[in-house]
């Protein structure tokens, strides 16, 4: 998965009732290093509550050792009407675990969002 486009879907939830899980679907372009997708946010508390920033986009960043790599993406939504969404995601050399680190402004109740969760490619 290394050479060309690739598309990946993750989730990820850190499993508490009434906490948000993070939906990404990408689009990773390795030639050009960048990744580009929509991000959804979820939660159920009375009723299912989804916040979907259509746009996010950033660099991919390789992360290498000599004993193994990792692939990181800094992604960041366009700002839109009062929401914001910054994530972090860190991944296996496989692509198919890792972790995300969010950070986001809501035009909801819950104002900033800080939260960090293990991610796995969904299907």
């Amino acid at each position: 998965m290394s050479t060309g486009l690739s598309h990946v879907k993750y989730v990820g939830s850190n499993g508490l009732m009434g906490g948000w899980t993070l939906h990404l679907d990408l689009v990773v372009d390795h030639p050009h290093k960048k990744a580009s997708g929509t991000a959804i946010l979820s939660r159920a508390v009375q009723g299912q509550e989804e916040i979907t920033f259509p746009r996010v986009n950033g660099p991919l960043i390789i992360m290498a050792t000599m004993e193994n790599v990792h692939y990181r993406m800094d992604l960041a939504s366009e700002k839109m009407a009062g929401r914001q969404i910054d994530v972090q995601v860190v991944v296996k050399e496989d692509w198919k675990t890792g972790t995300a680190k969010v950070n986001a402004f809501l035009d909801t109740p819950d104002g900033n969002v800080s939260f960090e969760v293990p991610i796995k490619q969904a299907e």
